[in-house]
């Protein structure tokens, strides 16, 4: 009896989830008309679920939501070897909080967060998982504490601390071996003096 009953179970699951992708909505059923997606030969605006796929119309691409012709919540895309490519949120169409791109290995790539339309902070990462720089903005989205590069040899490329958008203290600049190449000292926002090393030997030079 059970299982006479768990067949025609299965057929009606299959039976839905079949419709339920056939009324999925994929990317080349839309169209852009300035700024906004619509379905093909409507006149309102789209609100709700889209798929894109690649050519094969079967490997997923990406997935979005929608909400009166524009990005609003999730949104997330891939690569063609199924590995997550970007993910980010969306309000009115525009990146609102923590977004990520990956590299194709899996690796992360960048790294940022975006609130009211201004930058919080910003890293990004070479392709072999190292870190490639480091970036924090003030709640007004200006450059705001020490901004810290790397060469992807994992030596420090540069050094540069800022104060709300302001350029401060001082400015290191350094070889691919590690050596200190060229610093420039700011004050009120402008170069005072600035420094090059040649042979680990220091001379003062102008500030370009």
């Amino acid at each position: 009896m059970k299982r006479k009953l768990f067949i025609p179970l299965i057929c009606l699951l299959f039976c839905f989830v079949t419709i339920a992708r056939s009324q999925e909505v994929t990317y080349d059923q839309t169209e852009n008309k300035n700024g906004k997606v619509y379905l093909k030969g409507k006149e309102v605006p789209y609100t709700g679920k889209i798929n894109g796929f690649y050519e094969d119309e079967i490997t997923k691409k990406f997935v979005g939501f929608y909400k009166d012709g524009l990005l609003e919540g999730f949104y997330e895309e891939w690569y063609r070897n199924g590995n997550l490519k970007n993910k980010a949120a969306y309000k009115r169409g525009k990146v609102e909080g923590v977004s990520v791109s990956y590299f194709e290995n899996g690796y992360k790539e960048r790294e940022t967060k975006i609130m009211g339309g201004k930058k919080m902070f910003l890293n990004t990462w070479y392709s072999t998982g190292f870190t490639k720089s480091v970036a924090i903005y003030d709640k007004e989205g200006r450059e705001h504490g020490a901004f810290k590069y790397w060469y992807e040899n994992r030596k420090v490329e540069s050094e540069e601390p800022y104060e709300h958008g302001i350029k401060v203290k001082e400015h290191k600049f350094y070889s691919e071996e590690g050596e200190l190449e060229y610093m420039e000292i700011y004050k009120k926002g402008k170069a005072d003096k600035c420094f090059e090393w040649v042979k680990r030997s220091k001379r003062e030079v102008d500030c370009e």
